[in-house]
């Protein structure tokens, strides 16, 4: 995927931002230290798996190679993923 933000993603706790190259590129709502809502392990866990994205991308794209040839469901929903995430899924 040639459009994510190279580098690592880092997590602000104190506004909640998820940082790449310098550049905000997220802001999860209630993921800081200052969230004591019920919501506040949601928001976190959510801003955690943003920050995970490129590193699960690849993760994903490597399996999906290793796997060429086999038409599993669970390759065909990796490949299917990757599509959606790069926009090149199938239009209906």
């Amino acid at each position: 995927m040639s459009e994510f933000a190279k580098g690592t993603w880092d997590f602000d706790t104190q506004n909640g931002e998820i940082i790449a190259d310098g550049y905000r590129i997220a802001k999860v709502y209630g993921a800081t230290i200052h969230n004591y809502e019920d919501n506040a392990r949601e928001c976190w866990t959510n801003a955690h798996l943003i920050t995970a994205a490129p590193e699960m991308y690849d993760l994903l794209q490597s399996l999906s190679y290793r796997t060429s040839g086999m038409e599993s469901h669970e390759v065909l929903k990796i490949r299917e993923l990757l599509a959606r995430i790069d926009g090149t899924e199938a239009q209906s």
